[in-house]
């Protein structure tokens, strides 16, 4: 079934051998090979997962046992693990400064339905940024969840905090606001030190 919606061409096909297509969307090459069953996007191994049910009924057990709180720590924390590589691309490879660059990755990351980005407000002489997410993966995973059980965006909250920390030269805490409307759902989160 896959192959036969990669083969309507409905997203243009950058080159195609035998059973193995690449795309380039937003600047970022997915490549999937059928032939070994498996897929990368920039390079990176990944996966494909339905938000609702598959990773929802993945998530809701863990954060069910570990509670909010702690599940959002760790989460966090490991989400920031790696985000000096993602700094130092905003500012060499995608732009030669910190705000267009930022917001090209953000437009890279978009295409793994990470949501869009933008960067409300940016201080770097006050340590204090401002960015919007709308329609992340991480909010429309908890869309069918109660109000009660549902636990933000630390997935995010934590990627942002290692790229803000290394922009800033210091580190620095994220809260975040999560709205979780049908029609606009989006996180708000205010970066300081």
């Amino acid at each position: 079934m896959l192959e036969q919606n990669i083969n309507k061409n409905t997203v243009p096909v950058i080159s195609r051998k035998d059973r193995e297509y690449t795309v380039e969307i937003n600047q970022i090459p997915i490549h999937w090979d059928l032939n070994k069953g498996v897929m990368t996007f920039y390079g990176i191994d990944s996966a494909l997962f339905w938000i609702d049910p598959s990773i929802s009924n993945m998530l809701v057990p863990i954060v069910e046992e570990l509670g909010k709180d702690l599940f959002r720590l760790l989460v966090a924390h490991s989400s920031s693990i790696g985000t000096e590589e993602d700094y130092h691309a905003m500012i060499s490879s995608l732009s030669n400064n910190f705000e267009e660059g930022f917001l090209a990755w953000g437009q890279g990351v978009s295409s793994a339905g990470w949501g869009c980005f933008e960067l409300e407000d940016y201080k770097p002489s006050e340590k204090i940024a401002i960015v919007i997410n709308k329609n992340s993966w991480e909010i429309s995973v908890q869309r069918n969840i109660s109000p009660e059980k549902r636990w933000g965006a630390p997935f995010l909250q934590g990627k942002l905090i290692g790229i803000f920390s290394h922009a800033f030269g210091i580190p620095c805490w994220a809260n975040d606001i999560c709205h979780f409307d049908s029609e606009n759902p989006y996180t708000k989160k205010l970066y300081k030190n």
